[in-house]
């Protein structure tokens, strides 16, 4: 009985001590967006990348490596970040979410979740469901497009003859937006303008290479 006694007592004391360093599996997510606006904010309108990003870390508190999956949910958008990392021990890992949007979406807000699981500490499966997530907003930025067109865009002309005409173009000014009541609808403001008329005198003569065309403006 002595013997059972002073065993018991001198596990106690170690067993107390790699508590305080951290046995359980764990692990600790960070994550933020770029922008000052703390947001993640996509433009679509033309010439746009279609993409933004958030910086994330994922920290090991623990006394052995753990190898952590990295689980990214959002909806109708795609997204590219690591699927797996490995840290070791008292240790971090930096990684990007980069979230893509497609071109000319309408304005709207998507909700954004990063979630880091440990699968793997001290190379066995962890005996306890460690993980930790974090919560971001996505943007999608309201764009304006102009087009511009002709009003007759095809004139049918005769060899020989002198034509004296107006170019007229309308300038169209598109705005993609959400409705009212932010519902996925596409909704479109058309601003129709003319811009100018343009005098344009025409001459055609016929050649050996077909029809040859004399344009002066004034």
């Amino acid at each position: 009985m002595l013997v059972f006694l002073i065993c018991v007592c001198s596990v106690l004391p170690l067993i107390d001590t790699a508590s305080a360093q951290g046995i359980t599996p764990s692990v600790e997510l960070e994550c933020e967006a770029v922008n000052p606006s703390g947001t993640l904010q996509i433009h679509v309108g033309p010439g746009a990348t279609l993409i933004d990003y958030a910086d994330c870390t994922a920290s090991n508190p623990n006394v052995y490596t753990e190898k952590i999956s990295i689980e990214v949910t959002i909806e109708g958008l795609s997204y590219s970040a690591p699927g797996e990392l490995t840290i070791g021990p008292n240790s971090e890992v930096d990684f990007q979410v980069t979230i893509k949007a497609d071109a000319g979406m309408i304005r709207q807000t998507r909700n954004l979740n990063i979630k880091a699981q440990v699968i793997e500490a001290a190379g066995l499966p962890p005996p306890n469901i460690a993980e930790s997530d974090v919560s971001l907003i996505v943007d999608i930025m309201q764009f304006s497009g102009v087009s511009v067109e002709s009003v007759s865009p095809i004139i049918t002309l005769t060899s020989g003859i002198d034509y004296n005409m107006n170019l007229e173009c309308i300038m169209k000014v598109i705005t993609r937006t959400s409705s009212c009541l932010d519902s996925p609808m596409l909704q479109e403001t058309s601003l129709r303008m003319k811009v100018s008329r343009y005098p344009i005198q025409l001459h055609l003569m016929k050649s050996g290479m077909g029809l040859q065309q004399k344009y002066a403006s004034r």
